[in-house]
């Protein structure tokens, strides 16, 4: 029997948390869901916790899989689901109240995707903010401007916080970045891929999604190499993204973003191709200012006078490794 909305929760280490995430579901006041936990081979006892949830409310469907990553977990989750409209949640945020009725009340007014704010909030349980991004609110109709807002992140990148249709997702969206082995930036990558097949998104201003700070974390695990973000446009190109006219100066100011980005990462040191490189994509004034509004302003201070230029990252760099990192280093990813 097919029920509206699947909730898919990929679950790794979250035994402190998964209780509070479920609770958050189950507390809708919108009834026609059911939720699908799926155990992506977790060491602590998530799994075990899952099950216990499963045995008390028969809306709920626990899957047990080996670690393969949160878009692996999704994927079984999909394959899994019966739901018109697909809900995704992570393991350690929760649904705000009312959320699953106010998605599901406006995305059945004939939109492929509804898009609502959310909040982040700190281990006391106070808010910090509320997401801000360049398209906060309206309908996109226009399939080259849905494309382009995903694209640049003028929307919200990742997929928590929305309602999408079923049919937009298919088994290969989510084996692409499985099989490129890409953890990092995932929701963005599956969100360009099912981008032509969007007619109309929505994007609301209610709060649908709790999203919880670790403290543990403000200072990243990990940093992505270029490499990193090379695999990513070999997906794009194939996909035939490249190709797109009208994308060119997005491309062209992301690849500027990153390569200037990647020369404030302590773990790399100052690449003078990737320099000049930035350096000649920042001659095209579009680019120029698409590459402003990305990048936070003191990453162009000194730009354009080399030797100024390098000790200012260099400085910038040392100081982030102490102050920030605390003289550890981070782990790669490639």
């Amino acid at each position: 029997m097919q029920t509206e909305i699947s909730v898919i929760i990929p679950v790794y280490k979250a035994e402190k948390h998964i209780r509070r995430c479920v609770d958050s579901v189950l507390t809708q006041t919108f009834n026609d869901f059911e939720l699908i936990l799926v155990n992506d081979g977790s060491p602590d006892r998530s799994g075990m916790i899952c099950d216990e949830l499963a045995e008390k409310d028969s809306r709920i469907k626990v899957i047990h899989k080996e670690n393969r990553g949160s878009n692996s977990a999704r994927r079984n989750g999909f394959l899994y689901s019966t739901g018109k409209y697909l809900v995704f949640l992570d393991s350690d945020d929760t649904l705000a109240e009312e959320a699953l009725s106010i998605l599901y009340n406006n995305i059945t007014q004939g939109y492929d995707i509804v898009k609502g704010c959310v909040v982040k909030i700190d281990d006391q349980n106070k808010i910090i903010s509320t997401e801000q991004y360049l398209f906060p609110e309206g309908t996109i109709e226009c399939k080259e401007d849905i494309i382009i807002k995903i694209f640049n992140e003028d929307i919200a990148p990742y997929l928590c916080g929305a309602i999408y249709k079923r049919d937009l997702f298919t088994v290969e969206i989510f084996n692409k970045s499985i099989e490129a082995n890409i953890s990092f930036a995932e929701d963005w990558l599956t969100n360009l891929l099912i981008a032509d097949k969007i007619q109309k998104i929505l994007c609301i201003k209610d709060i649908v999604y709790n999203y919880y700070v670790n403290n543990a974390s403000i200072t990243l695990s990990r940093v992505v190499s270029l490499d990193y973000f090379k695999r990513i446009d070999k997906i794009l190109d194939k996909e035939g993204f490249f190709n797109k006219t009208f994308l060119k100066e997005f491309i062209e100011a992301r690849t500027c973003f990153l390569y200037i980005r990647n020369l404030f990462i302590p773990e790399f040191s100052f690449n003078f191709q990737n320099y000049k490189k930035a350096k000649e994509l920042l001659k095209n004034k579009t680019v120029h200012a698409l590459t402003k509004q990305k990048i936070d302003k003191k990453f162009l201070l000194f730009f354009n006078i080399l030797p100024l230029y390098i000790a200012y990252t260099r400085t910038y760099c040392l100081l982030f490794l102490i102050l920030r990192q605390h003289c550890k280093r981070r782990k790669i990813l490639n």
